[in-house]
């Protein structure tokens, strides 16, 4: 999550925005989701590699446009918020 936030910095001010309001709410609904569906939690594989692209694409400056990085926002807090979400079961 720092990588993307650290991307959507330096994409300017206006993917800042879109990220300090994108990321958090779809990292909550992927929690919920994933504590609701109580699923099992997917592979390390994919979140090690999110980790991974996030970090070069930050290293590298990429100049995305800010839909792009909102985009990759979503599927990146949902995808980790439903790890989250399927790691932790609802207490009964």
């Amino acid at each position: 999550m720092i990588a993307i936030a650290l991307l959507a910095g330096l994409n300017g001010p206006r993917t800042g925005r879109w990220m300090l309001f994108t990321l958090p709410l779809v990292w909550l609904l992927g929690g919920l989701a994933g504590t609701l569906v109580m699923a099992t939690p997917l592979r390390v594989g994919p979140a090690a590699l999110s980790l991974v692209v996030m970090g070069a694409m930050t290293a590298a400056d990429f100049r995305l446009a800010p839909k792009v990085v909102a985009a990759l926002a979503l599927a990146l807090g949902f995808g980790h918020g439903w790890q989250n979400g399927a790691a932790s079961p609802l207490p009964v």
